[in-house]
């Protein structure tokens, strides 16, 4: 006997109709009167409710039904494939929102701390922007006085961090640093990270030089192995090497001091 059949002929013999089964099994009387005409067939779940309403055993309603059988087989093994692939994009998903939580929480700690502790200042722009004219006039910035120590950060919006460091959890903000020395000489640094302090050295007759010195302030002219986002200057003639040196011997305390007050506020934005 073929399944539609028997189906039909289990109904008939518990006295109900397609609409009552139906209800049952929380489906529309067509689907029931698909089954019986075989146009289609039941998935697992609705074979075992079938056996219950029916009372007999899923083994005797599947009774010499070969292809039943199969398809029985074939249903779980996909339903097992569907449920892994569910399982692997569902775990995909809580990872991208974790992620994404933790990543807004970083920013949003970030600005806290500045709001805290740093001053935010904007500095409007009187001179016209001859490659943007469209660009913006104002500058927004947070800025931190220690004592000579003058620190800088460029202030990003939210929308400038989401479009330019997205998920970028190994993104550190940099700091510019200066000091004020008597009179009108201003020396000026940039701290990108723990490796690479940057110092602004005035040569005569040229332009001032942007170059990286070590912990205690001597000229590094070797390429670090990571990149460094700044037009760092590396100078190989030796008389601009020789003033080079000679400027950040002079200003050496000062120099160091403001690494020291820069390393410990870097600590802090970025921790």
């Amino acid at each position: 006997m073929k399944f539609g059949e028997r189906l039909k002929k289990l109904r008939n013999e518990s006295g109900q109709t397609q609409e009552t089964v139906a209800q049952s099994l929380h489906v529309s009387r067509q689907t029931i009167s698909n089954w019986e005409n075989e146009r289609s067939y039941p998935d697992i779940e609705s074979l075992i409710t079938l056996s219950e309403v029916y009372e007999i055993s899923l083994d005797e309603l599947l009774k010499e039904d070969t292809f039943m059988e199969k398809k029985i087989i074939k249903d779980a093994k996909l339903k097992k494939r569907y449920q892994r692939i569910i399982l692997g994009a569902s775990l995909l998903v809580t990872i991208f929102i974790v992620l994404n939580i933790i990543w807004v929480s970083g920013i949003m700690i970030q600005q806290k701390y500045f709001s805290d502790n740093w001053e935010e200042v904007v500095i409007k722009e009187d001179y016209p922007d001859l490659k943007d004219p469209n660009a913006p006039k104002e500058t927004y910035l947070y800025e931190k006085n220690e004592g000579k120590v003058h620190l800088m950060v460029a202030k990003e919006s939210l929308g400038s961090k989401f479009r330019n460091n997205y998920m970028k959890f190994n993104h550190k903000t940099k700091i510019s640093g200066s000091y004020e020395k008597s009179g009108e000489e201003i020396l000026n640094v940039v701290y990108v990270d723990e490796q690479a302090f940057l110092v602004y050295v005035p040569i005569k007759n040229s332009e001032s030089l942007l170059v990286r010195v070590d912990e205690k302030m001597n000229y590094l002219d070797d390429v670090p192995k990571e990149p460094i986002d700044e037009r760092v200057s590396y100078v190989y003639d030796a008389e601009i090497k020789k003033e080079i040196n000679e400027y950040l011997d002079v200003n050496r305390a000062e120099l160091l001091e403001v690494k020291k007050v820069s390393e410990r506020e870097y600590q802090s934005i970025n921790s």
